[in-house]
């Protein structure tokens, strides 16, 4: 039998890797696409549209947004107000990158404090550090 050229192989692990990052990043980008169209009320995108050749894993779902669109999808899967301390650890628990652990969450909190404030059209304070969506006001006007 003829020895494969170890240069094909390599090439062949670069190309598997290559592939493995681009369907990682791929589902990511469903996922996105998912959110905003319902987010837009564009309807949902039956599981028959959408290829599932990978998953991702539920600790990299937030890899790669911001703390806005973070924030936005926490508070949406929980459906009610929430605290900030507990928006900050469920968006950690899910694999944002933005918050690390730390022994000062005032900083984390004061961060999402003020980014909540600057989306004033996405987010509404409830009462004292605990915020909500502005479209769960106007469904229920």
């Amino acid at each position: 039998m003829l020895e494969k050229p170890s240069a094909y192989e390599e090439v062949l692990t670069q190309a598997r890797a290559e592939h493995k990052k681009l369907s990682n990043r791929l589902e990511r980008v469903k996922g996105f696409i998912e959110y905003l169209e319902e987010y837009l009320g564009m309807g949902e995108t039956s599981p028959e549209q959408m290829p599932t050749e990978t998953t991702v894993p539920e600790s990299e779902r937030f890899k790669n947004v911001s703390s806005a669109v973070a924030a936005h999808m926490i508070l949406r899967e929980h459906g009610k107000p929430m605290l900030l301390r507990r928006i900050a650890k469920e968006m950690q628990k899910a694999g944002y990158q933005g918050i690390k652990p730390t022994k000062d969450w005032r900083k984390i909190y004061q961060a999402l404090y003020t980014m909540m404030k600057r989306h004033a059209d996405r987010f509404e304070k409830i009462s004292a550090g605990k915020f909500g969506l502005v479209e769960w006001k106007k469904q229920t006007e």
